[in-house]
């Protein structure tokens, strides 16, 4: 009997080691996705589930908004992203039904952080997966949080990774305990800790006036000078380098007109102007005469410059309805380059539809397919819906070419049978 109380005991911790490991494993795969710690945790403890799948949908916002219920706080936004209810699919509507469920997020969020000090005898668990912690990390300067190892080691890793290692904080919402030097190295595997002495060294350098980063590819190498010293070396690859504009190093030419000839060099052939407020280049590729300026947001017209007044027209531009010879000019050069572009255009369609409409009916289904088994701006598509266009993409990518090739077939006899029936008559 003793021995199988301890075989059950020993299947309970396995167990319960399996479901921590995998729900922090989905935590670092989801902070990986780049979903912030505040909303993994909301969604594991309102969903309650270890599927990925699942809280993927439940963090992702589609077209018709967020898949989660809206669940309104004092301000009316949402407690879980904290977004108005019109970016919600589905709200809670009864407000006693939603005063429960804010409730209960409210209560669980405050027992995962907060009950472990009020009972000293209840099962801690980790901030970050939510389960119980059988290795617990001690953090210096924060008792109120407290995280499994493994998952602290995920945390600094996934911040190492983007480069966040100034001042790495605890992952607490409210805590503002900052993680010491030598305890991110105490967590981190050696190759993350060549990866932080290589940040950290970074960060001090750019944070150092009188240091600039050396422009060889593949090189991490600088140079150090001043605006009286501006010759110099870098340390590692002895590229020659001028200080003040951090361009190979330039003797007999001035750097504003190293960065003229650049400039020159390509705006050569582009439509490219200066913002009239804050001289910011600009180059249009696209799109009507109204410019926005990325950089000071002024507005203005794109062919005489000057600020816009009102919404009517194209442009917006009052200058354009007053017979100014800059707009009439553009617009007609404007008109100009869309009429030859169209008749090019007609012309390539006209001499190579032969060639292009097989190719089109043959490989466009091949086209959707991968197109629907690709995530485009890293955009998380349901596996609903990529499994529905790869079902639909694959019979016609078998289909249409046997088809295509029937009809080919089916009119080259045709053809043959009439030239038969006319050599007999």
């Amino acid at each position: 009997m003793d021995d199988l109380i301890k075989y059950e005991r020993r299947s309970s911790s396995f167990s319960e080691n399996n479901r921590h490991s995998s729900r922090a494993h989905i935590v670092n795969q989801l902070s990986q996705l780049g979903f912030s710690l505040r909303l993994i945790q909301n969604a594991i403890l309102y969903t309650n589930s270890n599927d990925l799948t699942t809280l993927i949908f439940f963090l992702s916002k589609g077209p018709e908004g967020w898949d989660h219920e809206f669940i309104p706080n004092e301000e009316y936004l949402c407690e879980i992203c904290n977004e108005k209810y019109t970016e919600h699919s589905s709200f809670i509507r009864k407000d006693e039904d939603r005063e429960i469920l804010r409730k209960s997020i409210h209560s669980a969020i405050n027992t995962s952080f907060i009950s472990l000090q009020e009972d000293e005898k209840s099962e801690k668990k980790c901030g970050i997966c939510f389960e119980v912690i059988f290795d617990q990390c001690i953090i210096p300067g924060c008792d109120e949080h407290f995280y499994c190892k493994q998952c602290i080691t995920k945390y600094l890793e996934a911040k190492i990774s983007n480069s966040q290692v100034s001042g790495i904080p605890c992952p607490g919402t409210t805590c503002r305990t900052i993680f010491s030097d030598d305890f991110i190295r105490s967590f981190i595997s050696p190759d993350f800790v060549i990866k932080y002495d290589k940040f950290c060294k970074r960060e001090k350098l750019i944070k150092d006036p009188f240091i600039k980063f050396c422009n060889q590819p593949d090189c991490e190498g600088y140079i150090r000078g001043s605006s009286t010293d501006v010759h110099q070396f870098c340390n590692i690859c002895s590229h020659e380098m001028c200080f003040l504009c951090g361009k190979d190093w330039h003797l007999e030419v001035t750097c504003e007109e190293i960065e003229i000839k650049k400039y020159n060099k390509w705006a050569e052939g582009k439509d490219v102007k200066v913002c009239p407020f804050c001289n910011y280049k600009i180059e249009k590729n696209e799109g009507c005469n109204h410019m926005t300026c990325i950089i000071c947001k002024y507005e203005f017209c794109w062919v005489c410059l000057n600020p816009k007044f009102s919404n009517s027209g194209p442009c917006a531009c009052p200058q354009q309805y007053n017979n100014d010879d800059n707009h009439v000019n553009y617009i007609d050069y404007d008109r100009r380059r869309i009429i030859i572009n169209r008749i090019l255009l007609g012309i390539f369609i006209f001499l190579f539809w032969p060639l292009l409409l097989p190719l089109a009916i043959i490989f466009a289904p091949t086209y959707i397919m991968v197109d629907a088994t690709s995530d485009e701006d890293n955009e998380v598509i349901p596996h609903f819906t990529r499994c529905q266009q790869v079902l639909y993409a694959i019979p016609i990518t078998i289909c249409v070419p046997l088809i295509y090739s029937c009809l080919i077939v089916g009119g080259f006899l045709y053809l043959i049978f009439k030239m038969c029936c006319w050599c007999n008559n």
